[in-house]
């Protein structure tokens, strides 16, 4: 499923999830000019285009995209929903959050930590960790006054919405009961129009 990192990854990721809970199973593509180790992971639907070099023991999640000319170093953790443009060098030992965006040419030091949702600009160099939600530029990295929240006009991810896309992905197309205050009603989990403080699982 090729799609670009719109509104932050987010489009891709939902039609990754409702794709998932068809029950379609979606496979990843590795170029074959790429050079992947042989212990390294990559999850489903990735796509990790020519020239990427991915070390030992890096572990890939779903539904992220490396374009052409990536390195990843050793040991390294990239996260689900990721899009990582072109020529970007990440060193050994760092982990990349959920749903980020990495410009071209950026560059990470080792044993970094970048929180979710962030937004790397076009030849940043990143020397420390970076926050949750920030758009960082720069040389070294400097965080924007504005977060990607605003930027993207885009909501956090809260902790229920995970919570009811890992039920998703659990259950498919199995029919399941909650307890509504004292009456239990049946319900798929294509229909989720209870109150988040009523959901007891049987």
């Amino acid at each position: 499923m090729a799609v670009p990192f719109t509104n932050l990854n987010r489009l891709r990721t939902r039609l990754y999830h409702e794709t998932k809970n068809k029950g379609y199973e979606l496979v990843s593509y590795i170029s074959s000019k790429a050079f992947v180790w042989r212990n390294a992971t990559v999850g489903e639907n990735c796509f990790i285009f020519e020239n990427n070099v991915i070390q030992h023991h890096v572990n890939n999640g779903n539904n992220v995209i490396l374009w052409s000319g990536n390195h990843v170093g050793h040991r390294s953790v990239i996260k689900d929903n990721c899009f990582i443009s072109s020529h970007v060098v990440i060193a050994g030992n760092c982990e990349i959050g959920e749903n980020c965006f990495i410009g071209v040419n950026s560059t990470f030091n080792d044993e970094l930590k970048v929180g979710k949702d962030c937004f790397i600009s076009s030849g940043t160099l990143v020397i420390k960790n970076a926050l949750e939600g920030k758009i960082y530029k720069g040389s070294p990295a400097k965080a924007s006054s504005v977060d990607v929240y605003r930027y993207f006009n885009i909501e956090r991810e809260s902790l229920f919405c995970n919570l009811i896309s890992i039920i998703q992905l659990v259950l498919v197309q199995k029919v399941i009961f909650c307890s509504l205050k004292s009456e239990v009603l049946p319900f798929s989990m294509g229909i989720l129009g209870f109150k988040r403080e009523h959901l007891q699982i049987v």
